[in-house]
């Protein structure tokens, strides 16, 4: 792993801007983050913000021009591979869960080391939109309550995860069956 930390932070230097976290904040703060940030939970400590490499980075607002080139690339990323799949007679369909904690019900902002970032559902919601733009999404609602493995991994357990594939299962052979919308 020689100089690969050097290459990476030499490479993020030429990408567009990242979020703008507030330096100040006048209301209230959800602490959330820096009580995780404390106790490392969920590897907090390895989410960076700063340069977005963050899985909370999608729900920042506004969105910065760092997170539309993401989003391009990841765009670009999918369309190709749809592109690849039709061409070989196959069918592609993006498949998303939502839990109840996707994002938050509102707009919120969390403070984290001396930092205020605003969050959004709405922005969260059309981060992927964009990049799901004319492709088959197909988004399972985990309704288990207790889904995470654990407070430090948040993949989904087996009980959600039977739920989630069950539901897979019977949006793809709804749609084999030629009702995209999950009817029969």
């Amino acid at each position: 792993m020689f100089g690969l930390s050097r290459r990476d932070r030499d490479w993020e230097q030429t990408l567009p801007e990242p979020y703008s976290a507030l330096t100040s904040y006048g209301g209230s703060a959800n602490n959330t983050w820096q009580e995780r940030w404390n106790a490392n939970v969920g590897f907090m400590r390895d989410e960076n913000l700063a340069t977005e490499k963050s899985h909370m980075a999608v729900m920042l607002t506004p969105r910065s021009k760092r997170m539309q080139y993401g989003l391009d690339l990841t765009r670009a990323l999918t369309l190709r591979i749809s592109e690849t799949v039709t061409a070989q007679h196959g069918r592609f369909v993006v498949l998303q869960t939502e839990t109840n904690d996707t994002a938050p019900a509102r707009d919120e902002v969390y403070s984290l080391n001396g930092r205020y970032y605003k969050v959004s559902r709405d922005q969260f919601y059309a981060n992927w939109e964009y990049i799901n733009r004319g492709l088959a999404v197909e988004v399972i609602r985990v309704t288990v309550k207790d889904w995470r493995v654990s407070a430090e991994d948040g993949h989904l357990n087996a009980e959600a995860t039977n739920q989630a594939m069950s539901l897979v299962a019977d949006r793809l052979q709804a749609r084999l069956d030629g009702h995209a919308d999950g009817s029969r």
